[in-house]
């Protein structure tokens, strides 16, 4: 892994406060992630939670600004990866809501991804996940 765990961890925190719940699936799936990733998941826990606590505080101007630098810090051979672990994390809780995908086009733009990539790897990911609510204009949609 040639990317930063800092990098990653603040993808994945952003992912995490979007959602707005940072439950025990959601902290098992950190794990995942970092176990996926060679780091160590004590480490990358603590990453994840300092990311989670500088987002709070910030506007949408500012979090962009924060993902745009975290991005800087991601590998180019593995943008994909990171924004697969990002989708992971948001899928975690089995829901996929409207302004998740808003976050999740976010997270791309900061990548440097097309949109059409994002969504073609949201969809492969989506297909993969048969219990997964997708939440449209506020319904759900199984």
């Amino acid at each position: 892994m040639k990317s930063s765990l800092e990098a990653v961890a603040n993808f994945i925190g952003f992912a995490i406060w979007a959602d707005g719940e940072y439950d025990a699936t959601e902290k098992e799936t950190v794990e995942e992630i970092a176990d996926a990733f060679g780091f160590n998941t004590i480490k990358f826990g603590m990453a994840v939670d300092v990311a989670l606590s500088r987002i709070n505080p910030m506007n949408e101007e500012q979090i962009n600004a924060f993902l745009e630098k975290a991005a800087q810090d991601i590998d180019a051979e593995e943008i994909g990866e990171v924004f697969e672990a990002v989708l992971q994390m948001v899928l975690a809780d089995g829901v996929l809501a409207e302004g998740e995908v808003n976050n999740l086009l976010a997270i791309a733009d900061a990548l440097g991804m097309e949109p059409a990539q994002a969504v073609m790897l949201l969809c492969d990911m989506v297909k993969t996940e048969p219990e997964l609510d997708v939440e449209v204009n506020g319904g759900v949609e199984e």
